[in-house]
């Protein structure tokens, strides 16, 4: 009897270890599944999904129209993703120009009720090359033939391919212009830089042309590109 009561303890003792044990495998193997089944949920959540459009949102593609109903191509140039941006664009081809580029100091829009000086006052900047910008876009003067909505986007697009993105800052007079409204008669440009006179350098004021601004921008315009947005409308 004495003996038993002496061997009881060792054997609670194994018995207890023995269920440590036990508890620890147990333990060991729901983790082991766990691990299993989060790391599944993990590859299937997080898995790529391929479609048949290329991984293209369809709020991505564009509707063009182009003048003349002639067929749209997408654009090779750096820009090209700006056609996502919108619903729809015209595209004009600019009849034969020198590649002139004018500019006007945007101190001369006075008129406080227009949209021009609502633009400069509210929404501009005077950036690269002195020249004011919006969005990050130049602001320019173009001839009614294209637009004559007062912060609609459109892009000078120069005949070697160098892509100038814009914003209409006012628009030229019709009774300056040839007679399509494209060309002011008097220095032969299609396009009219407003600018910070001041921050101007050397070179653009000597010859008064914006084309000196860049290498790349001394080239004649190609196209025009006319986008159905407006900085005022978003």
């Amino acid at each position: 009897m004495v003996l038993y009561i002496l061997q009881t303890p060792n054997v609670i003792c194994k018995e207890v270890i023995g269920l440590k044990n036990k508890d620890i495998l147990v333990s060991i193997g729901m983790l082991g599944i766990f691990a299993v089944l989060l790391f599944s949920i993990l590859y299937f959540v997080f898995q790529p999904v391929h479609s048949d459009n290329d991984g293209k949102d369809s709020d991505d593609t564009s509707v063009v129209i182009i003048k003349d109903k002639e067929k749209a191509e997408e654009s090779d140039d750096e820009y090209a993703d700006l056609t996502a941006k919108y619903v729809s664009y015209e595209t004009y081809d600019a009849p034969k120009n020198s590649g002139f580029k004018s500019f006007m100091d945007y101190r001369t829009i006075t008129n406080t009720d227009s949209k021009q000086y609502r633009l400069q006052q509210h929404y501009a900047e005077t950036g690269e090359y002195g020249i004011r910008m919006a969005d990050s876009r130049y602001i320019v003067a173009i001839g009614t033939y294209f637009t004559s909505d007062v912060g609609q986007y459109f892009d000078i697009i120069l005949e070697n391919g160098t892509v100038i993105p814009c914003i209409l800052g006012d628009q030229k007079a019709d009774v300056d212009t040839d007679s399509d409204n494209i060309i002011t008669k008097h220095n032969g440009c299609m396009s009219e830089f407003i600018v910070d006179s001041d921050a101007l350098n050397e070179d653009i004021k000597f010859h008064g042309d914006m084309s000196y601004c860049l290498k790349d921008w001394d080239s004649p315009i190609k196209t025009i590109k006319v986008y159905n947005r407006n900085i005022f409308e978003y």
